[in-house]
């Protein structure tokens, strides 16, 4: 089984652990989790979604939001958070799994469906992401994020 290489943007992951916010609680990290979510809606309302589709990372969001709103997500349902075709999704949700960044897992009460869920490295990955996302990521001027890259290099 392959595993993926996460990096975000150019800095692996495991780097930014160490610039993490302590003051960020959970409600702040799924928060802008959140807004996220909204805002790739919103730019899809604009642009319309095939120019500007990242299936990987809007099951991410998806998932994500979901675990913090306590929500169950079907295959179908990520593959319809996907906004692409669902054989795309389904690729796309196969890389994921076989990259360590999801899990399949029988659906409670419903034999002929399966729920997907974010690995624990996923969802760390995620709120290490969503930890370092200031006001200042509209400017590109995270000095937490500068720090980590040149640890990093």
């Amino acid at each position: 089984m392959a595993t993926l290489k996460i990096h975000i943007g150019g800095i692996p992951a495991d780097a930014l652990v160490a610039v993490q916010r302590d003051d960020d609680s959970p409600g702040t990290v799924f928060r802008r989790a959140r807004n996220a979510y909204l805002q790739r809606r919103r730019r899809e309302k604009l642009f319309g979604h095939r120019l500007l589709a990242d299936p990987v990372w809007d099951i991410l969001l998806d998932l994500f939001v979901a675990g913090a709103d306590d929500r169950r997500v079907s295959v179908s349902s990520a593959c319809a958070a996907a906004r692409v075709p669902p054989t795309t999704a389904l690729r796309h949700l196969n890389y994921m799994i076989e990259g360590g960044l999801l899990l399949r897992v029988p659906h409670p009460t419903d034999a002929r469906s399966s729920l997907v869920v974010l690995t624990e490295e996923a969802a760390k990955l995620m709120t290490i992401y969503f930890s370092c996302m200031t006001e200042s990521d509209e400017s590109g001027k995270d000095e937490r994020l500068q720090a980590a890259d040149e640890r990093h290099h």
